[in-house]
């Protein structure tokens, strides 16, 4: 029996032997946000690397009847009794699709939206950049400016050469726009083909018209900074200019005094990025994970969130919601704000 098949047992045994009622009541009062970023339609939704945090449509869909049967929807991240849903980063889909959705059931959502997207319609360096691994033409890419090539003749090989890159720019070896020119000067972006109707979907940004439609509809919609860089890896003097971006914004694009930070682990959002943020007036922070650490609590200036994007099993979800995952993982509750 391989693990995933042990897993999906596990998960029924949970729910079944009482469990993931008890992790239910031992966890009353933790509040639950969950995070999501793009909804795509199933004709186009694929394992590509551009989509590694993203949901198809008919999944997305399945997951909101699903919690809706146990947790109220709200807007409210300090009620534990509703649960919360946010977007991350403020491309089409989310207006198209994912608002649509909620408004049909009469829920209100977050969308963080980067500043930088919504007001210039320049797609993220980081979507750019993996854009380019999904769609460039399989042969063989020396990137003399990184000391890497890439001999991409398979998906496979797409990710494992986009996984180089990752690290890169994550472990602040090169910066984005480093990556950017150099994958440019071994095959040009403008040359890249890319499904229109998905592209736009995918890569272009939320209109500021969609946008004040939704706000009109109840929702809110927030700060995700300004060019979505990693922000421990600024310097303070940009992360300050970067934030006091986002703060002109609100009470324009913006109607939320919540912030949300672009990838958002702990290794992304250090203590003088927090302090940042906190002292251009932002009431709370959104994290993107929910697991223990040991830099810092979890407070309202950086509030965790859960991430079921992948997940299609109604028992999976439910174990992740009761607590039950985390309580195994880590011997304890779900974190507090």
């Amino acid at each position: 029996m391989n693990r995933r098949k042990l897993s999906k047992i596990v998960f029924k045994i949970s729910r079944y032997i009482g469990f993931n009622k008890l992790c239910y009541l031992l966890n009353k009062g933790r509040k639950r946000i969950l995070m999501y970023h793009n909804i795509i339609p199933d004709e186009y939704f694929d394992d590509s690397i551009n989509l590694e945090y993203s949901i198809s449509e008919s999944r997305f869909k399945n997951q909101i009847d699903f919690i809706e049967k146990r947790f109220k929807f709200g807007l409210d991240l300090e009620n534990p009794n509703e649960v919360t849903i946010t977007f991350d980063d403020g491309y089409q889909n989310q207006y198209s699709i994912g608002s649509k959705i909620l408004d049909n059931k009469n829920i209100k959502g977050y969308f963080f939206c980067s500043e930088s997207l919504i007001n210039n319609d320049r797609i993220l360096l980081i979507d750019k950049i993996q854009l380019w691994f999904d769609y460039v033409p399989y042969r063989l890419y020396k990137i003399d400016r990184l000391n890497l090539s890439f001999n991409i003749s398979n998906r496979e090989e797409r990710k494992q050469s986009w996984s180089k890159v990752q690290d890169l720019i994550f472990n602040n070896k090169s910066s984005m726009e480093e990556v950017e020119l150099s994958l440019n000067e071994a095959y040009p972006f403008n040359k890249i083909e890319v499904n229109k109707e998905f592209y736009k979907l995918r890569f272009n940004s939320i209109k500021e018209s969609d946008i004040n439609q939704m706000k009109d509809k109840g929702h809110k919609v927030g700060a995700h900074s300004s060019m979505h860089n990693i922000l421990s890896n600024m310097n303070i003097k940009k992360l300050d200019k970067d934030i006091k971006r986002c703060v002109q914004n609100v009470g324009g694009i913006y109607n939320t005094d919540v912030f949300c930070y672009p990838f958002g682990t702990h290794d992304d959002v250090s203590d003088e990025v927090i302090d940042i943020v906190k002292s251009n007036k932002f009431k709370m922070g959104l994290a993107s994970i929910n697991s223990p650490n040991d830099k810092r609590e979890y407070s309202k200036d950086f509030i965790p969130r859960i991430d079921i994007s992948s997940i299609d099993d109604k028992y999976h979800i439910d174990f992740i919601l009761s607590g039950a995952r985390y309580l195994i993982r880590n011997k304890k509750l779900l974190p507090p704000i």
